[in-house]
């Protein structure tokens, strides 16, 4: 079973720890310097996550513990861009989170050569010239506001045919 940790717990320990110091004495005034920083909001969302940290195994500790060591080891323009992903996910609404933490959970179950198979065509898609590319993606959406009995039937009909 995979670990599960909070996605905000662990965005908002990278980015508040990224810039770890050399000595302990710096980083505690580091610290207290980014947590002066800090509007209220963002304090008390950190004060809170606090008993989410105490309450994770050892093993979930170190995940993220890793997680933060490979951040920083990242070029910068590598680490502003995860940045501002994780700004844009956060400005999702609920339900926009949930459709995609569905969609990644659907992505994490798939075998690795289904990845790989989705990756190609992608990369394909992605490729091809731009008039093609908007015709497909035209094609696509027509099929996916079919009603799902009417795609059955379409599918069929197309297996029928290639016997």
């Amino acid at each position: 079973m995979a670990i599960r940790i909070p996605a905000l717990l662990s965005a908002l320990l990278l980015v508040f720890f990224a810039a770890a110091p050399a000595s302990a004495e710096q980083g505690i005034d580091a610290a207290l310097e980014r947590w002066k920083g800090l509007s209220p909001q963002e304090r008390e969302t950190l004060r809170s996550r606090h008993d989410v940290w105490k309450s994770l195994s050892d093993e979930q500790k170190a995940l993220i513990r890793g997680r933060l060591q490979r951040f920083k080891s990242l070029p910068l323009g590598e680490q502003k861009r995860i940045r501002n992903n994780f700004s844009l996910f956060r400005d999702l609404s609920p339900r926009e989170r949930k459709i995609l933490k569905e969609k990644y959970d659907r992505w994490m179950k798939l075998p690795p050569n289904r990845k790989g198979e989705i990756r190609e065509r992608y990369q394909r898609l992605k490729n091809m010239a731009p008039d093609r590319r908007r015709e497909i993606l035209n094609r696509l959406d027509i099929w996916r506001r079919l009603p799902p009995g009417e795609r059955k039937e379409i599918l069929k009909r197309a297996r029928t045919r290639k016997r």
